[in-house]
């Protein structure tokens, strides 16, 4: 109740000083309550110099998030259990916090093994230099209310090292990723999202060509920034 009264009290804040409130996506603007323009402002990527990738038959796609339940992730083992059935060529490599792979159960780590999934624990300059290894990326979130309106920092990550996206329809990075052609978006169930890696695997360069002609132009930073102004000064 006393965050309820300070979060209101915030609002009659902003609304009485703000000109424009910028939220992360369109599908954020009904749970907030202030009477001012609301204009969407995801986060941006930016530009990163990448050495030409080595053109693969197997591509190697990357996850880098938690791994608990409520993440998506044992919706995605299951699609990895699918997609090797089908004998599509990927490699998977997860890349999280090193405690949280610690706790998980024996069982959970050997099917890890059992699906050929490549653990890795990195962070900063050392999981940029990896992003440049990998093919393209996944997020594979449960849709509920908050990821229908969230924005994740990965996608614009993965967009800025030119990895295409394998994404669940989540509905703000639905819109984001559709609109851009930056990959394949698929429902929150692992039959989705295997027939979603196969999709990913056939149209690889289209979703590529899309990043690299659109995202610095569309969708950078320094793009969110002409946004901000055209906002505050319109």
């Amino acid at each position: 109740t006393v965050m309820k009264k300070i979060y209101r009290a915030e609002e009659r804040f902003f609304e009485r000083y703000a000109k424009v409130i910028f939220i992360p996506s369109d599908q954020m603007a009904p749970y907030i309550d202030i009477d001012r323009p609301k204009v969407m402002l995801p986060p941006g990527g930016k530009e990163v110099q990448i050495p030409p990738r080595k053109a693969n038959a197997v591509k190697h796609r990357v996850y880098v998030g938690g791994i608990r339940h409520d993440t998506g992730f044992s919706m995605l083992q299951d699609a990895v259990a699918m997609a090797r059935k089908q004998q599509l060529p990927f490699a998977l490599t997860v890349v999280c916090r090193e405690p949280e792979y610690q706790a998980l159960s024996e069982k959970m780590k050997q099917r890890f093994q059992q699906l050929d999934i490549q653990i890795a624990h990195l962070s900063g300059e050392n999981l940029h230099r990896f992003y440049q290894e990998v093919d393209f990326g996944v997020i594979p979130f449960i849709r509920n209310t908050y990821n229908d309106f969230a924005m994740p920092y990965k996608l614009f990550e993965y967009l800025s090292f030119q990895l295409p996206v394998v994404a669940t329809h989540c509905l703000a990075q639905k819109q984001f990723i559709e609109e851009g052609n930056y990959g394949v978006v698929c429902e929150d169930t692992p039959e989705a999202m295997a027939k979603a890696i196969a999709v990913m695997l056939e149209n690889y360069d289209t979703y590529v060509q899309a990043i690299q002609e659109h995202l610095l132009a569309k969708d950078s930073w320094k793009a969110r920034v002409k946004q901000v102004a055209e906002a505050l000064l319109h």
